[in-house]
């Protein structure tokens, strides 16, 4: 599977940290990234054509997901981790926001990687980073599931699916 390929891609380049196998772990990932944008898309216009958006909610949450885990374990890094997924979740939250906002997550961000090359998780809570970035995230998204909801006109708001898909999975 995907894991057993990026640990071939990730070897090689823990082995000889070339620009050369930096690239090709790059472009696996890259090329990972555009097939599930492509399905982040279909997946968010068939139901804005049929009018349906809220019930998508769930199906783009799991895309979110998936692609921040991918672009984890294109790296190397183990997402069945508590700390991994706290990781991952202020990925998600920093991606969606703007300005200051943004900064003060990355500013976090950054102090959270430190504290987990430490070892030191403690301070972690996970539900909490989980309701925080699950708050933004419906933040901003609102308008465009709401739109998504009218018949015909919603392929508008589903596509918007693939923009924040792709501004989180970038921001990863």
């Amino acid at each position: 599977g995907i894991e057993a390929e990026l640990d071939v891609y990730t070897y090689l380049f823990e082995k000889n940290k070339s620009k050369r196998n930096w690239k090709r772990l790059n472009s696996k990932g890259n090329r990972r990234r555009l097939i599930d944008s492509a399905v982040t898309a279909f997946e968010g216009a068939l139901p804005g054509l049929l009018g349906i958006g809220l019930p998508d909610i769930p199906l783009f949450t799991a895309f979110i997901l998936r692609g921040v885990y991918e672009t984890a374990l294109t790296y190397g890094f183990d997402c069945d981790k508590k700390e991994e997924r706290y990781f991952g979740l202020k990925l998600i939250e920093g991606a969606m926001l703007s300005g200051e906002a943004q900064q003060a997550v990355v500013r976090s961000i950054k102090r959270t990687a430190r504290l987990i090359a430490a070892g030191d998780t403690d301070s972690f809570d996970l539900d909490a980073q989980l309701r925080k970035t699950s708050q933004v995230l419906s933040e901003a998204m609102i308008a465009a599931k709401f739109i998504q909801g009218i018949p015909l006109v919603g392929v508008v708001g589903g596509a918007y699916n693939l923009t924040a898909y792709r501004r989180i999975t970038g921001f990863a």
